[in-house]
């Protein structure tokens, strides 16, 4: 195979673990809103939650019928088991950011090691160009040095 080709074929490589390396990106950040949504979901369920705690205590002291205090504690532990839903997501989606992360590194490791790859073989190129032309000019000296003093013997004789 030929280099130029396979240049083609890294160049091919390289494009298609962009386009992998921005879809990392995406994904992440994707995976970092839909945390940060979570967040304040919990936060304000927290908030809400102290709410009606607040609220049915200061109705609990002034006096409330059994039933009522009965509704009111099942609603407040509907509150934590939708809480406790809440943080076991965070946790999952945290979860999947870091590995997402993890991908995100590794592909930008990947498309770096690929560009620096193809800059190598790039010097390669020009330094064996640079030593082709500089062999082509030695040549090119040396003919030139030769078809000289072949034109001119009868000179570097004379003058002896």
């Amino acid at each position: 195979m030929s280099a130029p080709h396979d240049d083609h074929l890294i160049r091919e490589l390289l494009e298609h673990e962009r386009e992998e390396r921005d879809r990392r990106h995406a994904q992440v950040k994707t995976l970092e809103d839909r945390l940060g949504a979570l967040q304040l979901q919990t936060d304000e369920l927290q908030a809400y939650r102290r709410q009606v705690r607040d609220h049915w205590q200061l109705q609990f002291r002034q006096g409330a019928s059994p039933a009522l205090m009965h509704c009111c504690r099942q609603f407040e532990d509907r509150l934590e088991v939708a809480l406790a839903q809440q943080r076991h997501t965070q946790r999952h989606v945290q979860g999947l950011l870091e590995q997402a992360r993890q991908g995100r590194i590794r592909q930008d490791v990947r498309v770096a090691s690929i560009e620096r790859l193809l800059e190598r073989r790039r010097q390669q190129a020009l330094t064996a160009e640079a030593k082709a032309q500089q062999r082509s000019d030695d040549e090119w000296a040396q003919r030139a040095h030769r078809a000289l003093q072949e034109s001119q013997p009868s000179l570097a004789i004379a003058g002896a």
